[in-house]
């Protein structure tokens, strides 16, 4: 398995209720179309404490509408990052991290899959790269932040991909997760999905998106440095 950090946990499931809004950290947006949106929480301190892994996942992550197979040199392809709060504690904040691998033998380097990822920044009106080409390492992880999460809520962010020219076909994967703070004080990393897709030659036709979830084994071990609970986002 070929990862550019290596994670852990296990995944669960869940679709709710309305749209909420995904914000670069530190710096919230605002939209009157999403109802109700992820609220700043203008009043919330993140605790100089962190309690742990909650007993319960709080904010599961999912990608919606990633294609199962990209040509290389196809041109952007969009998809959506959720984050849903299946807990029964009002999430407070949330960050979130995607991270590109591959566990092809015959791929060496992920970067040989050509891949770049950009979200869309609605504070800022722009894309922002967070894996390959224009993005630098580690931003791809906690690149966004939700507010305010009630139970059943959740959160999109516009996201897209694409595959160079000369990428090596093959398969690799995604996975996501975030980091929850909840209203009962917990906080902790949420459980990770995995999404799945193959890159092709050029002029090979797609199939339908999917991208189906893969609980990952509870065994796996979470080895990312985090910064301090507390500080800036």
């Amino acid at each position: 398995m070929k990862l550019h950090r290596v994670l852990a946990t296990a995944a669960v499931t869940a679709v709710l209720s309305p749209i909420a809004l995904f914000v670069a950290p530190a710096a919230y947006a605002t939209s009157e179309s999403a109802k109700p949106s992820a609220e700043p929480s203008p009043t919330y301190t993140r605790p100089a404490f962190c309690s742990g892994i909650p007993d319960e996942e709080r904010g599961k992550t999912s990608l919606r509408g990633l294609p199962e197979t990209i040509a290389a040199g196809s041109g952007w392809h969009a998809f959506t990052y959720r984050v849903t709060n299946v807990s029964t504690i009002k999430v407070m904040e949330t960050d979130v991290s995607l991270y590109l691998g591959t566990g092809d033998p015959e791929i060496d380097d992920v970067a040989q899959l050509g891949v770049t990822v950009e979200w869309f920044d609605s504070a800022t009106g722009q894309w922002k790269a967070i894996e390959g080409e224009g993005a630098d390492v580690l931003d791809n992880e906690e690149f966004a932040t939700v507010g305010t999460l009630a139970p059943g809520e959740y959160a999109d962010a516009e996201m897209r991909l694409k595959v160079g020219e000369r990428a090596t076909a093959g398969t690799g994967y995604f996975f996501t997760t975030g980091h929850s703070y909840g209203e009962d004080g917990q906080c902790g990393f949420d459980d990770i999905s995995q999404f799945d897709f193959r890159i092709v030659t050029p002029g090979s036709e797609p199939t339908a998106v999917g991208g189906a979830a893969v609980a990952m084994g509870a065994g796996a071990v979470f080895v990312v440095r985090r910064r301090q609970a507390g500080s800036a986002a």
